[in-house]
């Protein structure tokens, strides 16, 4: 099975995506001279050469197109670098997004076996038209029994053969339409040849995924001089807002600006029952667990009538979800602070601010499995009233418990995800620094 994804990737994936993402680029760049906005156009609308830009990023596209592996991150930097120079843009202006190579091979797997079903995307999602590896890969699923390959092993399949073939990135889509607008960087490891001939989940899968992660961190067998680090963007206490969760709360403000002044009003008191709190122990264990929960590369939820994390199909604003789940969590830190059965002047109740907030990333589910609320009862999705602050000691541990654990990313984030699975690391990946 390996051989046969490397081959798929290699000979099919490759040369189509690279066609398909030179066409896009191509039209880009003659449309741009073709409009005038740019000089060094030709008389007939052509591509004059004479525009040193334009001529250095069709060298550039030309130059990648033959490349033996295009997919490299460095290959892309290279060929941005001349593109975007050419709409004067620089490359934070590039839409570029993180995932994990197990969640994109995941995507893939479910737009090739069920897109256009219950609301999955299709394969015009991760594949040009008129693609040919979509139904070859697509007929090897449906033609392989599930006893000899499940569905788990060709996830694991597709990851590791794009690490195989040098994929290190791969065109993003819109609106359910692939788009070379947009770049997701693949990122985390993928399980070798030798972990994929054991079954998911089995002792023998563990036991080689463990050594293939000791002789990665062991390198030549040398001490490595650099440890990684959690990295959040502030110092702990926190003694600021941090950005994402003030940019959260600023796109709310004017999204709310022509409507509920109540959920606007409420939001506002939000903030600044933060600002108010700031450098409190419990304070700082709400932003770390909202912060490492919103730097994730797919968002986390706890589906009903199930216990632990996994990821929602479409990735949620990491902003907005910030400000929603320290709203939320404030309403258990600071009761006093808010109104909950009746409206406060201007400012929304919680009963009703509840059903607003539900739906956007944050539940009751989710501050139970974080540890933040404790629930009475067995109620799989925990009402307001029967959820409270768990108890300070317990959380100013775990504070100090994370607080500590920032030099060991990998032992922090399976502490906040209560998982021993790798793909969490790898998606929260974003806030792991070198020292």
């Amino acid at each position: 099975m390996t051989t046969f994804l490397y081959e798929v990737f290699r000979d099919l994936w490759v040369p189509e995506t690279v066609t398909f993402i030179a066409r896009q680029v191509r039209r880009g760049l003659n449309r741009g001279l073709r409009s005038g906005s740019r000089v060094g156009v030709g008389a007939q609308g052509d591509i004059d050469t004479s525009n040193t830009e334009s001529t250095q990023a069709m060298n550039a596209l030309e130059a990648w197109e033959e490349q033996d592996s295009p997919f490299r991150t460095s290959s892309f930097e290279k060929l941005s670098a001349e593109v975007l120079k050419f709409d004067d843009r620089s490359m934070d202006d590039s839409k570029i997004i993180l995932k994990t190579r197990r969640d994109f091979a995941e995507e893939m797997f479910v737009a090739l076996m069920d897109g256009g079903r219950k609301g999955h995307p299709g394969v015009e999602s991760i594949a040009p038209t008129h693609s040919t590896w979509p139904s070859v890969l697509r007929a090897a699923i449906q033609h392989t029994r599930g006893g000899f390959a499940t569905r788990a092993q060709w996830v694991s399949g597709i990851a590791a053969a794009m690490v195989s073939a040098s994929i290190e990135w791969v065109p993003g889509s819109h609106r359910r339409r692939l788009t070379h607008q947009q770049v997701v960087q693949l990122v985390g490891a993928a399980a070798s040849a030798t972990v994929l001939t054991a079954r998911p989940d089995s002792l023998k899968r563990r036991a080689l995924e463990a050594v293939a992660r000791r002789s990665v961190d062991s390198g030549d067998g040398k001490r490595v001089k650099i440890r990684p680090r959690i990295g959040l963007g502030c110092e702990v206490p926190f003694k600021r807002v941090p950005d994402i969760v003030e940019r959260g709360f600023a796109e709310l403000q004017r999204l709310f600006a022509k409507g509920d002044q109540g959920v606007r009003s409420h939001y506002s008191l939000a903030y600044c029952c933060l600002t108010e709190c700031l450098e409190d122990p419990l304070c700082d264990l709400m932003l770390i667990l909202t912060l490492t929960i919103t730097a994730s590369s797919a968002t986390p939820e706890v589906r009903p009538n199930t216990k632990g994390f996994s990821v929602i199909t479409k990735k949620r604003d990491p902003a907005l979800l910030a400000a929603n789940m320290v709203t939320r969590m404030l309403w258990f830190l600071r009761p006093e602070a808010f109104p909950w059965d009746k409206d406060d002047g201007s400012v929304l109740r919680v009963c009703e601010m509840t059903k607003k907030i539900e739906h956007k990333g944050v539940n009751n589910r989710v501050l139970r499995e974080l540890g933040w609320i404790k629930v009475k009862g067995n109620r799989d999705s925990p009402r307001n009233c029967e959820s409270r602050l768990a108890p300070k000691e317990d959380l100013v541990k775990f504070r100090d418990d994370l607080i500590f654990l920032m030099k060991e990313p990998r032992t922090f984030i399976k502490c906040i995800f209560k998982s021993n699975k790798e793909e969490w690391v790898d998606r929260c990946s974003a806030i792991i620094r070198d020292r």
